[in-house]
């Protein structure tokens, strides 16, 4: 159990252990209303008072440390990343609209499967899942999943990681062409593998990093840096609403993602085989389809 496991553990009980506080005391002031010191039944309403608080403590200890799914073992706990690399647009107040959500919601009303579904940071989401705190999400196949989850084989959809510029700069061919380079990046996003080269300092690399898509692309376009990192559906929504002229793009990177139902799921092989042959049968192309911007 690493350090994000332990949080995620903190968090869950501190989270259950405030629902309980409230129900607890009340039932506590019931029960020192008919305590009475002066009664002749004050042992009686002591004995009552004393065990009826270590059955609470019981009971609540039991909700603490029981799995999630013991109350209905088929259910979907779903965990996705709260800054998605998947959008389709952007609303009046510039918040993006999140197309996995459309995805699950229609996946699972075919599959005839309950399910919830909870936004994490994306680090965070992804150990719940290993965890088994969740046991569903859609991200990427990667070798840490190994142990905990089985993968589909249907790609959901394919992102690509794209460097942006002003025309009349230097195109980036591969990575190896951000070598002392000024870029601009998005807070929240690891870049996945490329974090690591534009964290080698051997590389040159200075970072600029800003909150937003949108503070992204206004920084390319006043000149604070040359290049820009970003990934396309975002970029495109971003752009198609605020528009820049003579913008170039180069792909960096393209990568899929999958379906991904953690082992302990009842039934975990056949039920993720049942998914992958509904997402097949779905518009998943209707569901993101994006606006793509000319030139």
């Amino acid at each position: 159990m690493d350090v994000m496991d332990v949080m995620d553990v903190m968090l869950t009980i501190w989270e259950k252990r405030s629902q309980m506080r409230s129900r607890t005391k009340t039932l506590v002031r019931f029960l020192e209303f008919f305590r009475s010191p002066t009664s002749s039944s004050k042992y009686f309403f002591r004995f009552i008072y004393t065990h009826t608080i270590t059955y609470c403590a019981l009971c609540l200890s039991f909700l603490l440390f029981s799995h999630p799914s013991q109350s209905n073992p088929t259910k979907i706990h779903l965990a996705i990343a709260d800054q998605t690399i998947v959008v389709t647009k952007l609303d009046e107040h510039d918040v993006f609209d999140n197309p996995i959500k459309g995805i699950v919601r229609e996946l699972f009303k075919r599959a005839n499967l309950e399910w919830g579904l909870t936004e994490y940071p994306a680090a965070r989401a992804f150990h719940r899942l290993r965890s088994g705190s969740a046991n569903f999400s859609i991200m990427v196949d990667t070798s840490a999943l190994e142990g905990c989850c089985i993968v589909g084989k249907t790609p959901i959809v394919t992102i690509e990681l794209r460097v942006y510029h002003r025309k009349g700069i230097e195109p980036i061919i591969d990575k190896s062409t951000l070598m002392g380079k000024d870029i601009i990046t998005i807070e929240g996003y690891t870049y996945g593998p490329l974090k690591t080269f534009l964290d080698d300092q051997d590389s040159h690399i200075k970072t600029n990093p800003t909150p937003s898509h949108k503070s992204a692309f206004e920084m390319l376009k006043e000149g604070r840096a040359k290049y820009l990192l970003d990934y396309k559906h975002p970029a495109i929504a971003i752009l198609h609403k605020y528009p820049i002229d003579e913008i170039q793009f180069e792909t960096l990177q393209k990568i899929n993602l999958y379906l991904v139902l953690h082992k302990d799921y009842p039934s975990a092989k056949e039920t993720i085989e049942r998914l992958d042959s509904i997402a097949r049968d779905m518009d998943l192309k209707k569901i993101l389809s994006l606006p793509e911007i000319p030139g």
